[in-house]
């Protein structure tokens, strides 16, 4: 599905635009490969790593996490809420 975003011990991890194989979050939920629940994961996780690579304080972010944040934000919103099952 997506790698990781590049571990080194005792580092934070810098963006990678080859680690997630989508453009723009709206292409994930375009996907016919993947169900609700893998968007959703695929979407979280990408969250994750913006979040985490826009603490990064030893690193330029050369893109907006803020702005990248809200669409994958809204790409979520865009999905039926997860079931309890």
């Amino acid at each position: 599905m997506i790698d990781r975003l590049p571990q080194v011990s005792g580092q934070t991890p810098v963006p990678n635009e080859y680690a997630i194989p989508y453009g723009h979050p709206d292409e994930v939920l375009r996907d016919p490969t993947l169900s609700e629940a893998q968007k959703r994961g695929v979407l979280n996780r990408w969250a994750d790593d913006v979040r985490i690579a826009a603490r990064g304080e030893e690193h330029t972010v050369s893109w907006d996490p803020k702005a990248l944040m809200r669409e994958i934000d809204r790409a979520i919103a865009k999905l039926a809420p997860p079931s309890d099952v």
